[in-house]
C-alpha cells in the first residue's frame, strides 16, 4: 500500500474517532435540567470538605428555571446597560464591640472620609511633610475620571453625619479564622451579609 494513501487513512481514522468520542462524552455530559445545559456535579471529597465548612450546595443552580439563559424580563435580547450620572452612595462605617485584629486602637475621624470619598480635594494634615503631595486622590475623583466625566458620586449622608454604627457583635462573629467563617463568608447571619444586615437597621 501506498504510504501516502496509508497516511491518510490513518488521519482521516484519528479524526473520525475523535469526533465520536466528543460527541460521545458531550451526550454523557448533557443534563435533563435545561435545553443544551450542561451540569457538571462536585467530586464528593469537594462536597464533603464544603459541608464541613456549613457551606451549602444548591442544585439545581439559579439559572436553570431560565434553561441557562440570563434573566431579563424583556426576554432573550439583553438590552445595552445604562448608567444615570449621578451615583447616590451610602458608606456605612462599623463599630464592633471587640477590637479587629491588628486594627487601630482609636478610630480616625470621620471627617477624613468626608474628603476621601466625596469631595474633589482630599489634604489631610499627616501630607504636609510631603511637598507637592497629591491632594485629587479621593473616590469621587476616581469615577470621574475612569468613567470620562459619565459618572458623578454623591452622597445625602456624610460618613460624619451617621457617625459608627453600632453592631452589637463582636468583629469575630462576623469573621474568623476557623475554618467556617474565614474572610466572612461563614453561614447567615454571622457572615458578611449578616453584618450588612445589622449595619443598616442600626
Amino acid at each position: 500500500m501506498n504510504i501516502k494513501v496509508f497516511s491518510a487513512i490513518l488521519v482521516v481514522g484519528l479524526v473520525t474517532g475523535f469526533i465520536l468520542f466528543v460527541a460521545a462524552t458531550t451526550t454523557t455530559a448533557s443534563s435533563t435540567y435545561g435545553k443544551g445545559l450542561s451540569i457538571v456535579t462536585m467530586e464528593p471529597d469537594t462536597t464533603d470538605t464544603m459541608h464541613a465548612q456549613g457551606k451549602a450546595i444548591h442544585y439545581p443552580f439559579p439559572n436553570l428555571g431560565n434553561n441557562g439563559k440570563k434573566f431579563n424580563p424583556q426576554g432573550d435580547t439583553i438590552l445595552p446597560l445604562t448608567t444615570a450620572h449621578t451615583q447616590k452612595i451610602l458608606v456605612i462605617f462599623v463599630h464592633f464591640t471587640t477590637l479587629p485584629p491588628g486594627g487601630p486602637i482609636s478610630r480616625l475621624d470621620l471627617t477624613y472620609f468626608d474628603n476621601m470619598l466625596f469631595s474633589t480635594v482630599y489634604d489631610p494634615p499627616e501630607y504636609a511633610a510631603y511637598p507637592s503631595h497629591p491632594i485629587d486622590r479621593t473616590l469621587k475623583n476616581y469615577f470621574q475620571e475612569v468613567s470620562y466625566g459619565q459618572v458623578d458620586i454623591i452622597t445625602l449622608n456624610m460618613p460624619t453625619s451617621l457617625g459608627w454604627a453600632q453592631s452589637g457583635h463582636p468583629y469575630d462573629y462576623y469573621c474568623k479564622a476557623d475554618g467556617i467563617h474565614d474572610n466572612g463568608f461563614g453561614p447567615y447571619p454571622e457572615n458578611v451579609q449578616g453584618l450588612v444586615i445589622d449595619a443598616v437597621n442600626v
